[in-house]
């Protein structure tokens, strides 16, 4: 390669939130950037690597004098939900979204909408599913568990090829539950906020939990969810792509930068959950523009969200400074939302109440992203019950960290001490280490302070290394596996 004189070298994506790179033949990285990059170097032969969640497009440019521009056309991306130029879309899938998608048929409240389609896709070359019902498991809940709506038994549906079900429900607005019962009889749920004059798509592709045809179920990790006032649905609209696009960036954890994010943030007046997701690419940034988050957040508590309290705008105003409208007894819908909330109640513990939903799901949230999902809260056996072995593992574990003065005085004190004794700061010490609001701490301590067991007491958490976190956060949650 010659070193002498440099080329100028662009590349402009089609998907304007999607990474691209240029390599040289040396394999480094010389330039990158999201929707678009451009460079000045030797000229030779350089490699163009676009990637979107895992989707990548590769092809080679010579570079000699002239500049060089290459234009680089969408990407194939994965999306449960059926849009044009994506990897996982059939027209029959389209023309029933489109069919269905306007006028609910099911009937639960007044005020908002709630659509879901699941739907299997087989890739070219295999067998189609046909026969399999896509929703097979799936209900819609009210916040105390009560099914509001049998999808499976309720929805309209075409089991030939790769099947689709379809459930338009009108509800009032407020917080629900989607869960979806998995071939082993376990059930998983998420959040869902049906907010007044607006109607929630959720699009859903199937999971294998079994390796065969009757462990498909409705996968809640890769949902496709979007907000809308429209009752259409285009399988072209540019917004729906670009909702995909930043769901893989929250994924993948990924960057949005510039005019790129500016774009994105726009787009809250037609889908809120382009303002939500944007306003934590905001923080993802190297250094997050706090004011911008802030007129985000005022933006979507007021114009679009018209004083509702939706948790997930209520984070980002923890993040941003702002005090929250309402507390987080109801789970935000995405993990990013949550580790904020988490992160600021182990300082005000009367964000996450004792009691609520979302101190009963802490200890039982999988390690999935974008969506907060979580395995539900037996209602035939106490949730804590369920918890307290782990609990006292991980006490066992962090007692042998220190000296024999503390390990001997741990022998003689039951779990009633522990109850008793364990300090405010000490269970605001728990509360950070095991990555749990300090609500769902105090009733462990307090039921273990109920049963005149031999346990450990008074544990300082001072000297808990860093790197215990995620391995006991493991024993202690071992339903935070993949839903």
């Amino acid at each position: 390669m010659s070193t002498s004189g440099k080329v100028s070298l662009s590349a402009i994506l089609a998907d304007q939130a999607a990474e691209v790179f240029i390599i040289n033949s040396h394999l480094d990285l010389v330039a990158r950037g999201i929707g678009s990059v451009a460079t000045r170097q030797p000229a030779g032969v350089y490699k163009i690597k676009v990637r979107a969640g895992q989707v990548t497009h590769e092809e080679l440019v010579a570079l000699e004098k002239a500049p060089v521009v290459k234009r680089i056309d969408h990407l194939r991306i994965p999306s449960a939900a059926p849009l044009k130029d994506t990897g996982q879309s059939h027209e029959y899938h389209r023309d029933a979204v489109i069919k269905h998608c306007a006028n609910p048929w099911v009937k639960v409240g007044t005020g908002a909408s709630i659509f879901v389609f699941a739907r299997d896709w087989t890739p070219r070359g295999r067998r189609p599913q046909a026969g399999h019902h896509p929703a097979e498991g799936l209900t819609l809940r009210r916040i105390n568990g009560e099914i509001a709506v049998d999808v499976q038994r309720i929805s309209r549906r075409d089991l030939t090829h790769d099947p689709w079900a379809a459930c338009n429900v009108k509800v009032s607005p407020g917080p629900y539950l989607l869960a979806v019962r998995t071939a082993t009889g376990e059930v998983f749920e998420m959040s869902l906020f049906a907010l007044p004059d607006w109607r929630v798509q959720v699009f859903l592709l199937q999971r294998d939990h079994e390796g065969s045809i009757r462990g498909r179920r409705p996968d809640l990790a890769s949902a496709s969810i979007r907000m809308t006032r429209s009752p259409q649905f285009s399988f072209e609209q540019e917004d729906d792509r670009l909702s995909e696009l930043v769901r893989l960036a929250l994924v993948d954890r990924r960057q949005v930068l510039g005019d790129q994010l500016k774009q994105i943030l726009q787009r809250k007046w037609e889908n809120p959950m382009l303002g939500i997701i944007g306003g934590h690419l905001i923080l993802r940034s190297p250094k997050p523009d706090m004011g911008l988050l802030r007129v985000v957040v005022n933006n979507l508590r007021r114009p679009v969200l018209r004083g509702v309290v939706h948790p997930d705008v209520e984070a980002l105003a923890l993040a941003a400074g702002l005090p929250p409208q309402g507390d987080f007894a109801i789970p935000p819908m995405l993990r990013a939302s949550w580790d904020i909330v988490l992160k600021h109640s182990s300082a005000d513990s009367r964000l996450i109440p004792r009691g609520s939903l979302a101190a009963q799901v802490a200890a039982r949230v999988t390690n999935q992203e974008p969506w907060l999902i979580w395995a539900e809260p037996s209602t035939s056996e106490d949730w804590l019950e369920r918890l307290l072995p782990d609990f006292t593992e991980y006490l066992e574990r962090e007692r042998k960290d220190f000296g024999a003065s503390v390990r001997n005085k741990a022998r003689s004190m039951t779990r009633h001490a522990l109850g008793k004794k364990t300090s405010k700061s000490e269970a605001q010490r728990l509360a950070e280490a095991l990555d749990l609001p300090r609500a769902t701490i105090d009733q462990l301590l307090a039921r273990a302070g109920s049963k005149p067991v031999q346990a450990p007491a008074m544990i300082k958490l001072g000297g808990t290394k860093k790197s215990h976190r995620g391995r006991e956060m493991q024993s202690l949650g071992r339903l935070r596996t993949a839903g």
